[in-house]
């Protein structure tokens, strides 16, 4: 049930941040507490999930985090999709983030379908950028990058990986 709701959540949303820039329309998120949340398409740069939650990055750098057992409705007004063609495209792209705890050296495997630019991003809790790394363009397939990070203090990040059409978030932990 829970897998369900989010590859269906995950594809209309997928399809409505992708058509936003030719229609201007929003998507509406209600809660079991009673509240409610909405957002311009054309605010929304990224939608990820993380096992049970739900991150949604706007341009201006602002991450909402929501657990998507607390999601009681949403919606948006979308043409209809290809499902089957969403789902292989939302599948396919896979990041392994490692160690966590990471001391020195942080490891980032990731596998791309196709082609792609891709960037690495280390934020602070507060959303403060503290380290991008450029990897460039890839070629589709395996990947490993490392990154050093013995000069940042200890604490808790954000870590971003991101291509042109996708962006993966994970939570990682300095020693």
């Amino acid at each position: 049930m829970k897998t369900t709701f989010i590859k269906t959540l995950l594809l209309y949303l997928s399809f409505a941040v992708a058509s936003a820039s030719s229609q201007a329309q929003s998507i509406y998120l209600n809660f079991f507490d009673g509240s409610e949340s909405s957002y311009s398409l054309a605010d929304i740069r990224k939608i990820t999930f993380e096992v049970d939650d739900m991150n949604l990055m706007l341009w201006d750098g602002t991450v909402y985090t929501w657990n998507i057992n607390n999601i009681s409705h949403y919606e948006y007004d979308a043409n209809p999709l290809e499902l089957e063609n969403l789902l292989n495209k939302v599948n396919s792209w896979q990041v392994c983030i490692y160690p966590n705890p990471v001391d020195k050296l942080l490891y980032v495997q990731y596998n791309l379908p196709s082609d792609d630019k891709i960037t690495i991003e280390l934020s602070d809790m507060q959303g403060k950028r503290v380290l991008e790394t450029k990897i460039g363009k890839q070629l589709k397939g395996e990947h490993q990058e490392s990154i050093d990070l013995s000069t940042l203090q200890p604490g808790q990040y954000i870590c971003r990986i991101s291509g042109k059409n996708n962006m993966i978030s994970k939570h990682i932990i300095k020693q």
